[in-house]
């Protein structure tokens, strides 16, 4: 479990204009790096002197918190209030500071509601519940302000332009039932069709890329399943769910539950052959670690928000740890090493707080992560990524994916 002889400082950055988080998709574009250290027994005392040693230049007027943390969560959007929760609720670890830099709580996950009682979303608009997820709410107490969407209803994707589907005007419902509706499906033209279907089982072999290369993801759908497909049914979906530009976006980082079914397959690289690999991957994991009958239950496809907003769940964690834990309106500029510790500075209304602590987890977009974590990372300022290292598989369940870093050994 926790050793005071193990500290690190953990990134997680996230982009931050998407529009759906999932944990195998939202966290998948997460990039970070988990920096360990050692630190000698008496380094509380050590670090506390030196701060206010008579070489300390007290001209800056900084405020140095005088407690000393185990652990400062810097955000507190879905990343930050799930470690925060994690770390007091199944660790015990109750000497954290969670900060925001805005003046409430959630990140970029912002909820807003009417007087007549509409409720929209600001940011990301729901999850794909997992077993991590509906565990946290549970945990919570929030199992009655979950709601569930029907998986049985289809998603639609706008397409004004010549092809099939011109007699169905502009708007077409994606299949739900493979491989039937693929006859009725309109919005591909049957050439575009057949390609699909035959990237997809294997039998059109897909030409692998050059060694080294990165694949973007337009690039590995159109190998996989022709450009058609791309343009008319991935695309719009990436933009939906990332805001973003398919042909910057590395396949392997955005889509890496996808990525992987190129080489899950017994019979080639063909998708399908993947999948059903994969599907027995999932029903071993469900038997092996069956979910707790008190949770809530939930079919596949469903995705899920809240009553009043996904903002509910950091409000609810936020509420959970108090005012005494959490920090509003903190800005953080930047992020040191110094005496074995971590000094962690910030802009609250002009004046500058320093906070002080074992361990930290940053959960930030790459931007800003980039350049508070400067001094420690130069690379990462330098080209304003935040790398993973290569060995380190990103786990799935990534609510508790930090605590497990910070609490190993």
């Amino acid at each position: 479990m926790y050793s005071h002889q193990n500290r690190m400082l953990a990134i997680v950055s996230y982009y931050d204009k998407r529009r759906h988080f999932n944990p195998g998709v939202i966290m998948s574009r997460t990039l970070a790096l988990i920096l360990h250290l050692s630190l000698s027994k008496s380094w509380s005392t050590f670090a506390f002197n030196s701060f206010y040693s008579p070489r300390c230049d007290l001209s800056t007027r900084l405020r140095v918190t005088a407690k000393i943390y185990d652990c400062v969560v810097v955000g507190s959007g879905i990343s930050g209030s799930s470690v925060a929760h994690h770390l007091t609720h199944s660790h015990k670890i109750n000497s954290i500071l969670m900060t925001e830099r805005n003046d409430v709580v959630g990140g970029n996950v912002i909820s807003k509601s009417n007087s007549e009682g509409f409720v929209w979303e600001e940011g990301p608009n729901s999850f794909q519940p997992t077993s991590a997820i509906v565990q946290t709410i549970h945990e919570l107490n929030l199992d009655n302000e979950l709601v569930l969407a029907d998986p049985s209803l289809p998603r639609f994707v706008y397409w004004k332009g010549g092809g099939a589907g011109e007699r169905l005007a502009n708007l077409h419902a994606l299949p739900t039932n493979l491989p039937g509706d693929l006859l009725d499906f309109d919005l591909l033209t049957w050439p575009g069709k057949i390609r699909a279907g035959l990237g997809a089982l294997g039998f059109v072999e897909p030409p692998q890329p050059a060694d080294g290369k990165e694949e973007t993801i337009r690039e590995f759908v159109v190998r996989h399943l022709g450009e058609e497909a791309f343009l008319r049914i991935i695309d719009p979906f990436v933009s939906g769910v990332y805001a973003g530009d398919p042909d910057s976006l590395a396949m392997r980082a955005a889509l890496k539950k996808i990525h992987r079914l190129e080489g899950l397959g017994d019979f080639g690289p063909g998708l399908v052959s993947g999948a059903i690999n994969r599907f027995k991957e999932l029903a071993k994991e469900k038997k092996e670690h069956p979910p707790d009958p008190s949770w809530r239950k939930y079919r596949s496809g469903e995705l899920g928000s809240f009553k009043k907003g996904l903002q509910t769940l950091p409000n609810t964690v936020a509420e959970t740890l108090g005012a005494e834990r959490v920090k509003t309106g903190w800005g953080l500029e930047k992020i040191e090493k110094e005496n074995g510790m971590f000094k962690c500075t910030y802009d609250v209304s002009g004046r500058k707080e320093v906070v002080i602590s074992k361990s930290v987890v940053l959960t930030a977009p790459t931007r800003v992560a980039s350049l508070v974590a400067a001094d420690l990372m130069p690379a990462a300022s330098r080209y304003g990524l935040l790398l993973l290292g290569s060995s380190t598989p990103y786990p799935s369940d990534y609510h508790s994916v930090w605590t497990h870093f910070l609490l190993q050994k």
